[in-house]
């Protein structure tokens, strides 16, 4: 399937540390940043610097090298769902309907439960849910 260049995501950074399988790529955040259609859904917007995970399947890559790493806009959106809206959700959703049925206090306490439990499950399920969202190495800027 061809993707379409503003559906991709670019970062430049570099090569941390390789090994298992896994190269570590720090992000520098640049100008580019700003440019970026996504810039205000990303992450790695957000610090100066951010180390990302890039599984490899053969290192073709060395320690120090700048690279290019890039995401999906697709697995940006599906993030920030993940992160920021199916938990604004819950927590409004429970918060009216627990004020409606117990009350203010029992209200707050119950919906802020339910946003720590729903906290705990992506916790729990982290390693599931990071397939997901995986970087690649960019091959066009090798």
């Amino acid at each position: 399937m061809q993707r379409n260049q503003d559906d991709i995501v670019r970062h430049t950074g570099i090569v941390e540390s390789i090994g298992n399988g896994i190269c570590k790529v720090r992000i520098l955040q640049g100008a580019a940043c700003q440019d970026c259609a996504a810039h205000n859904l990303c992450s790695g917007s957000e610090s100066k610097e951010k180390v990302v995970d890039v599984q490899i399947d053969e290192p073709r890559v060395e320690v120090g090298q700048t690279v290019v790493v890039e995401a999906t806009l697709r697995q940006g959106l599906h993030a920030v769902s993940v992160c920021y809206i199916f938990p604004l959700i819950l927590l409004v959703v429970s918060l009216a309907i627990c004020i409606s049925l117990f009350g203010e206090e029992i209200g707050a306490l119950v919906s802020l439960a339910a946003l720590s439990s729903y906290y705990f499950c992506i916790y729990l399920m982290r390693e599931k849910i990071g397939r997901k969202f995986r970087f690649r190495i960019s091959d066009t800027y090798l």
